[in-house]
């Protein structure tokens, strides 16, 4: 069986100033010893939005199967577009995010998208200060968005090198293959499974085709992006032959108002007959939008645009028993 959860919290109080960091300017930041910082972060349950699972063994139920529940967190990001500094008002920031994270041992931290282009921390080297941080941040995952590919399809490649996480897409392909496979040692470019707590959590990414005109297509390079919805049918496939017991697609597709021809809604609203249950959560991006909805059965979220914070919270649970 498998529903949902909502839990409304508050945010934490204490001190949301972080200048310290900031005052000695971004070399020091870059060079890696902010990392004492991050230590002091607070699974706090606010920020940007988080997803909490809670699984139990097949066949507990009552006081037994609570005591037996496993839960795991999923913070995600989406759109930051280089806004990665706190303002100690309405922008989280990296440090707050990366101490999030090292404090859950259980959680894990995807991104859905356009991460590498916006402020001029990100845009003045093409993304590679982004990618740095979001090594430091220790995200495990994330998806391109179509600014990933404003600096042109090598720029993009050179920041999937960079990161030390998977960066997966099954829906882009150049010369009839997936571009993301290989790229990187050991990511076949278009899933991954994480393994929380004993429970496996299969990921796989998509790339709003709309990516093809909302960028330069001169910096595309033969890059072409297929149908989202039938990547989608073939990778939950590939991820229940892989033991998920939780599938979850992260898209940067967004809803009406983001302009791609096809939406998370409409995604989740494909999944029916053969297909019906089998897609549990899609972690979203690219329309901006705030999203804690359910479509068809499937969970669909995002957090708007450059690491806001939400001051409607929620932990969007996916309960498993």
């Amino acid at each position: 069986m498998l529903y949902y959860s909502s839990d409304v919290k508050s945010l934490p109080e204490g001190d949301w100033n972080f200048t310290d960091i900031y005052s000695k300017g971004w070399d020091y930041y870059m060079r890696r010893k902010w990392h004492r910082i991050l230590a002091a972060g607070t699974a706090f349950s606010f920020v940007l939005a988080s997803m909490t699972m809670t699984a139990s063994a097949e066949g507990e139920s009552g006081t037994g199967s609570e005591q037996n529940a496993k839960e795991i967190t999923i913070y995600h990001t989406n759109d930051t577009h280089g806004y990665l500094e706190g303002d100690d008002e309405s922008v989280i920031g990296l440090p707050l995010v990366a101490g999030l994270k090292k404090a859950d041992e259980n959680a894990i931290l995807v991104d859905a998208g356009d991460a590498t282009q916006g402020l001029p921390l990100a845009s003045l080297t093409k993304g590679n200060d982004v990618i740095e941080l979001m090594n430091l941040a220790d995200y495990d995952l994330m998806v391109p968005g179509n600014h990933e590919f404003d600096f042109g399809t090598a720029a993009f490649l050179e920041n999937v090198n960079l990161a030390e996480f998977p960066v997966i897409s099954a829906n882009i392909y150049r010369d009839g293959s997936l571009l993301l496979d290989g790229t990187q040692e050991g990511n076949e470019g278009c899933h991954t499974v994480i393994e929380r707590n004993g429970v496996k959590i299969g990921f796989f990414g998509l790339t709003t085709v709309h990516t093809a005109s909302a960028t330069n297509p001169e910096g595309l390079d033969g890059v072409e992006f297929t149908d989202e919805i039938e990547a989608a049918k073939v990778e939950i496939g590939h991820l229940e032959e892989a033991g998920a017991d939780v599938v979850i697609a992260v898209t940067h597709m967004g809803d009406e108002t983001g302009g791609a021809p096809c939406t998370s809604a409409d995604l989740a609203e494909a999944m029916a007959g053969e297909y019906a249950g089998r897609l549990d959560a899609i972690i979203d991006g690219h329309s901006h939008t705030v999203e804690n909805d359910k479509v068809n059965d499937v969970l669909i979220v995002q957090t708007g645009i450059g690491m806001t914070v939400r001051r409607r919270s929620f932990l969007q649970g996916i309960i498993i028993s």
